[in-house]
């Protein structure tokens, strides 16, 4: 059971990770590259002015704006222009992807460009259709609630993840082992990106803990180098690599695991296209049949943080193979300890936001969701540039 708790803990770190194929060297932050105002959609949406939308973020203009889109939000009434200019960002700013055409529900093939998003659909006549639209016209036809659905749009959030054991003589030389294969394969444009940690402390101290991600499901069936999938390809120079360089330094390497993100419980005070220098990872067992009541539990924590405006993220995870599907992993991202000292301020506005009492309720709720007498493991973890596909900044 540990094993599998100390590999969840890696999805928390690994999120950072860009997807493959692209590549960055330094800190990136979300730009919204000119998009409007989502209630609007006449002035520039303004990056200060974050509104949680379908697990994502959304954006408008001015503080007005966005308390009038929460209050349609909260009574379930956004307007369809609304609606289809939320979808829009959501696609723009890539935080969520799609498996088939959104016309058609066919396979998704030839990409257009629209107001700022790439877009897929599954012919040339669906492009000409889509290029003789116009204006809000054209935005509609591609993502009007029904477009949204038959594309299958989905935020990736799925993480695939591994730990690599060493007998202590051999650490230094297995970690330039894995800094020289990541440096040959894993740092330019084409190539799989990968993010690798070090636990800090307890008893794994100084395992590594490597992956990928984020993924949607049907990126599996097609990797973009036949490597990043469930069943890679074992031909290929890159394992080849791996088996003849790294391997014979490693003691113990495999249970790999996939997880998911549960975007609505999670919190990016620092921003989701990210890489941060320290995690600190807490892992829960729930009871069975809790998961909607668990999830809800943590989305109160994290509203906490975003109503106390903390620099941290806070991202949760739930284990969808390799372990027991009852395991949450819970992370706080940070690049200064006296940042993560902040997190003391969520007990100072937990009751002024949910209501008095609140904390203990909240307290109370977590002991009838979670597993009675099971150790709640929680470690802290470093970022490693040099066994990583991108760089912190300072």
């Amino acid at each position: 059971m540990f094993r599998m708790q100390i590999i969840g803990a890696v999805l928390a770190l690994v999120s950072t990770t860009v997807l493959s194929g692209e590549k960055s060297h330094s800190r990136k932050t979300d730009s919204l590259n000119g998009l409007k105002c989502v209630m609007n959609g006449l002035d520039n949406a303004n990056s200060d002015q974050i509104i949680a939308y379908k697990g994502g973020q959304v954006h408008t203009c001015c503080a007005n704006c966005k308390a009038e889109l929460e209050k349609m939000i909260d009574s379930k009434q956004v307007p369809v222009e609304v609606a289809v200019r939320a979808n829009h960002m959501l696609v723009a700013t890539g935080q969520f992807r799609q498996s088939k055409c959104p016309l058609t529900g066919g396979p998704a093939k030839v990409s257009v460009t629209v107001q700022g998003a790439e877009v897929k659909v599954c012919c040339q006549n669906c492009t000409k259709k889509v290029k003789a639209a116009e204006g809000s016209d054209q935005l509609t036809l591609l993502f009007s609630e029904e477009a949204f659905d038959k594309a299958g749009y989905t935020m990736p959030g799925l993480w695939y993840i591994f730990y690599i054991e060493s007998d202590e003589s051999n650490r230094k030389a297995l970690a330039k082992a894995i800094s020289d294969k990541t440096r040959l394969f894993n740092r330019h444009n084409g190539t799989d990106q990968y993010s690798t940690y070090r636990i800090l402390n307890g008893p794994r101290s100084g395992t590594f803990v490597r992956g990928f991600g984020p993924r949607i499901w049907a990126d599996f069936d097609n990797p973009a180098n036949a490597i990043q999938t469930i069943t890679p390809d074992l031909d290929k120079e890159e394992v080849r690599y791996w088996r003849d360089h790294v391997r014979p330094l490693v003691k113990s390497q495999g249970n790999p695991e996939l997880w998911q993100t549960i975007h609505a419980a999670s919190y990016y005070g620092l921003g989701k296209d990210t890489v941060r220098r320290f995690v600190r990872n807490r892992f829960w067992k729930m009871k069975p049949g809790m998961y909607k009541r668990l999830e809800a539990h943590f989305a109160q924590f994290s509203d906490a943080m975003r109503a106390a405006n903390i620099p941290l993220n806070r991202m949760v995870f739930r284990l969808e193979s390799g372990g027991d599907f009852m395991t949450y992993s819970e992370a706080v991202f940070f690049d200064r300890w006296a940042d993560y000292g902040l997190m003391s301020k969520v007990f100072d506005v937990f009751d002024e936001l949910h209501g008095e009492g609140a904390w203990d309720t909240f307290l109370k709720e977590g002991s009838q969701i979670m597993q009675n007498n099971t150790p709640v493991l929680t470690e802290f973890w470093e970022y490693d540039e040099g066994m990583s596909s991108v760089d912190l900044s300072d």
